[in-house]
């Protein structure tokens, strides 16, 4: 091999490099952002699971006229 084609595909490996080192970054923002937002949601759905729960506490207990279709 000439040192031209050595030194070509030595830039060839270093773009290749270059460009993977950057969507390995771009991925780990990707991963980052949907752990905190995964974070977020869990928070939410233990806030409305307290909140169902609540509801649930203080409603009245259901009778049989409850059970009942409404036409009769």
């Amino acid at each position: 091999m000439d040192e031209d084609t050595l030194f070509n595909r030595f830039v060839h490996l270093e773009t290749s490099y270059g460009l993977l080192q950057r969507d390995f970054e771009k991925q780990n923002e990707a991963i980052l952002w949907l752990t905190r937002r995964l974070n977020e949601m869990e928070k939410a759905l233990g806030k409305l699971r307290f909140q169902l729960e609540s509801v649930e506490i203080h409603r009245p207990p259901s009778t049989a006229d409850d059970d009942k279709p409404p036409h009769y």
